[in-house]
């Protein structure tokens, strides 16, 4: 599988990362995104690996925990699906 390979994982992981930074007004894309992060991590939760290397990356880090936290801090009742995905990942993370 495409995920047990580190590289490709992280890539991935990225990539969507990356689309909830560029299409912050897309509200579907942005569920979309985060519900195939959460998905990662919850069909192997071995993989919160791959998002802590991508934090700790020396040539490019990722805030992927400041990009997670955005959620938290919105007050748009709209964003509510987006909040709880979101504080699901971190929490796994901060796990």
């Amino acid at each position: 599988m495409v995920l047990q390979n580190k590289k490709a994982a992280q890539k991935i992981i990225k990539s969507f990362f990356e689309i909830i930074k560029n299409f912050k007004r897309d509200n579907e894309v942005i569920c979309y995104s985060l519900a195939h992060l959460d998905g990662i991590l919850e069909d192997s939760r071995n993989r919160v690996k791959h998002f802590l290397d991508i934090m700790t990356d020396f040539k490019n880090p990722a805030d992927i925990i400041k990009d997670l936290n955005s959620f938290l801090h919105r007050n748009n009742t709209d964003d509510n699906m987006q909040r709880d995905i979101a504080s699901h990942i971190l929490a796994i993370i901060i796990e």
